[in-house]
């Protein structure tokens, strides 16, 4: 699954990703401007949209969808810098309840202009574990070339991993989420061979903001975020960024 907001695009690009198939799609009505998102699903997996909306008024600029993916409802969320705290609240509010009528396990991703990198934003943090959703990215760590960290994932969803990588193309950084595979080890009996089984599976999840196009640093930083210990896999994520596509 991808998912881009901010997309700055009209009804008339064309946005095709080979071996994927868009499921959600909102578009500029008139000319370019900080909105809009698209979902990419790839092609042999089932889903269900679950609830959409989008609030343009005034200074609240709020956007999201609810995709059903097996038994995870994922929402993918745009939160304009502009926009109140409680009208965020009350959206967030309306889309996770309606979500859960569908799914228990629930993940929330996306640009939510609110910097955690100042303590008093953290009131964000307690409002979203009140839905019992924790935050699995690493808290202080800049996820825009401003230095600011306003792109994250809540999840209660056991097991999920999520961190930033650096992109060419976007001022945000494209967050990935991923869940571990397991590797858990069986003993019989001292005749049988020792059975190893991956009990899930579930694809790489990736989350975009394409909302501004700016100079990028000479210098990029490319950090390694985790030790790897001898039972466990390491997955090798890949990425597609807007200014891949064909328009």
């Amino acid at each position: 699954m991808i998912s881009l907001v901010e997309t700055w695009t009209k009804p008339t690009d064309s946005l095709e990703i080979e071996g994927f198939k868009v499921i959600h799609r909102r578009d500029c009505n008139d000319t370019r401007k900080p909105f809009g998102q698209i979902t990419y699903l790839k092609n042999d997996l089932k889903y269900e949209n679950i609830t959409e909306r989008c609030e343009y008024s005034g200074k609240d600029h709020i956007e999201y969808c609810s995709i059903k993916i097996d038994d995870i409802c994922t929402i993918s969320v745009y939160n304009s810098p502009n926009s109140s705290f409680d009208v965020l609240k009350q959206h967030i509010n309306e889309v996770i309840s309606i979500s859960k009528r569908f799914c228990e396990d629930i993940i929330v991703v996306g640009d939510f202009n609110i910097n955690l990198k100042i303590k008093t934003n953290h009131k964000f943090i307690e409002y979203m574990e009140s839905f019992g959703l924790t935050l699995i990215n690493k808290l202080n760590k800049s996820s825009t070339n401003a230095k600011t960290q306003i792109d994250y994932c809540f999840t209660n969803v056991k097991d999920l991993k999520s961190d930033y990588f650096e992109s060419l193309t976007s001022f945000h950084k494209p967050i990935w989420i991923r869940k571990h595979k397991v590797l858990t080890k069986f003993h019989f009996d001292e005749t049988e061979d020792i059975r190893t089984n991956i009990p899930f599976h579930i694809e790489d999840v990736i989350t975009d903001d394409q909302s501004d196009t700016m100079e990028v640093d000479e210098k990029f930083v490319f950090e390694c975020h985790e030790t790897v210990d001898k039972n466990e896999q390491i997955d090798l994520d890949m990425s597609f960024h807007l200014g891949d596509l064909k328009v």
